[in-house]
């Protein structure tokens, strides 16, 4: 079973160590942004302690190990939507259902907790496999650029 741990509650090393991960090689492949500084990072990572935030992470946790990152960004609470990303570090845990997982939890938070109507994500066109994932889940395409796919899904927070 998949748990989504916030990054603010985790130890700021711990934080800073998901550099390593977002610019391994298995995982910066799917990034339209192959590497990230470190300067970079913590300037996000600063971001996510700030009141009324416009990201927020997740460690990915399974059985105690943390395998992957997912993260809202650029969340709009007046157009009441934001993008939403993942990647799973630790490549035995990929194909085994974490992403479908880590998505439905993070779109049950997007509604119940962050009161959004809208999902966006992007992806690589060679991604198939996230991309048919995400279709299964009622994302549509919005636009697709080169080798870029941009996908929205609408939500029904409970609130209405």
């Amino acid at each position: 079973m998949v748990e989504l741990i916030n990054f603010l509650d985790t130890l700021y090393e711990k934080q800073l160590a998901t550099l390593t991960w977002r610019n391994a090689e298995q995982v910066a492949k799917y990034f339209q942004i192959k590497y990230i500084e470190e300067k970079i990072h913590k300037n996000w990572l600063a971001k996510l302690a700030m009141p009324n935030p416009k990201a927020i992470a997740f460690f990915i946790r399974i059985n105690g190990q943390d395998i992957g990152v997912t993260y809202f960004h650029s969340i709009d609470h007046e157009k009441k939507q934001t993008d939403w990303g993942i990647y799973i570090y630790d490549e035995t845990m990929r194909r085994k259902g974490v992403g479908k997982e880590a998505l439905s939890e993070c779109l049950r938070y997007a509604e119940n907790v962050l009161k959004l109507n809208m999902v966006f994500l992007e992806i690589l066109e060679s991604n198939v496999a996230a991309k048919s994932l995400y279709e299964k889940f009622g994302f549509k395409l919005i636009w697709q650029k080169g080798n870029i796919i941009r996908m929205g899904k609408t939500l029904k927070p409970s609130y209405q």
